[in-house]
């Protein structure tokens, strides 16, 4: 559980805070009132420290109640929060909320060009032993449907830190970026964008102790899947992997692990990248 405070009114508190405070629940019952007490040893909280220098100020609040633990953000779907509150800061300050709100499940945007991809990995199922889903999103081509049975490149784009294939919205929301996809000057090109959902945070597209196998997941399930639905066809090696800042890291990442699998990578802007090289 997380609560949030902030004196800045144009966001809601859960997207940008100044202080934040965190606390596990246990045996809490829902139907009782949970009471979060900072003097704790077990709760958590960052900014608490510089609070008392703005006493009398005005204060906005809210709380976050992580349920969902396929996702290791805050403000993910199934996660539940309160309605925005505020308050004049005191020195001993006592808030009432509830959790009234559910936050719903994210939609890739309805277009022609534009197709979404969701699996059951049964290489994470087994790691974790119940059932996971892994997703990406599609953007086709202007000219995809006008040339039956053409074999067009793929770039599969690798998410900065936390980001998800729904990112794919932004893009196509906005019209200078819609008018010159559908012009002759763009790219003729299938790309995908890549979803880094995990339990603990970005997965990084690649194995790991925690996450699992998410690197086999995507180039043995996620991929062939997405593939068979555009009817790319591997032999004409154009799939390739594009990124920037940690997705930067993560295309250049996948294509250190998997050379004879992606047939190049556009990596730019990316994390610092230190490299061993013996021989």
């Amino acid at each position: 559980m997380l609560l949030h405070l902030t004196n800045q009114n144009e966001k809601e508190p859960r997207s940008k805070s100044e202080v934040t405070v965190g606390v596990t629940p246990e045996d809490w019952d829902p139907a009782t009132s949970f009471v979060i007490d900072t003097k704790r040893k077990n709760v958590l909280n960052t900014g608490m420290d510089k609070m008392s220098a703005h006493v009398g100020e005005k204060y906005y609040f809210q709380v976050v109640y992580k349920q969902n633990i396929t996702d290791g953000n805050e403000n993910v779907t199934g996660n539940l929060y309160s309605e925005v509150d505020s308050i004049l800061l005191t020195r001993r300050t006592t808030l009432h909320l509830a959790l009234q709100k559910m936050i719903p499940p994210s939609v890739i945007i309805s277009h022609p060009f534009v197709k979404s991809v969701e699996i059951k990995s049964n290489y994470l199922a087994d790691f974790f032993g119940n059932p996971r889903f892994i997703k990406a999103a599609i953007l086709l081509p202007s000219g995809y449907f006008d040339h039956a049975g053409k074999i067009f490149p793929i770039c599969y784009r690798a998410p900065g830190l936390n980001v998800r294939a729904i990112a794919l919205n932004g893009m196509m929301n906005k019209k200078e970026f819609t008018d010159w996809w559908f012009s002759k000057d763009a790219p003729q090109v299938i790309y995908v964008f890549l979803d880094s959902q995990g339990p603990y945070g970005d997965t990084y597209q690649v194995d790991s102790e925690n996450n699992g196998p998410c690197g086999k997941a995507l180039t043995e399930e996620l991929i062939p899947a997405i593939e068979k639905l555009v009817q790319y066809n591997p032999a004409t090696k154009m799939r390739y992997l594009t990124g920037y800042s940690t997705g930067g890291w993560v295309a250049l990442a996948l294509q250190i692990f998997y050379p004879d699998f992606f047939d190049g990578t556009w990596s730019y802007s990316l994390d610092r990248l230190n490299l061993s090289i013996t021989g």
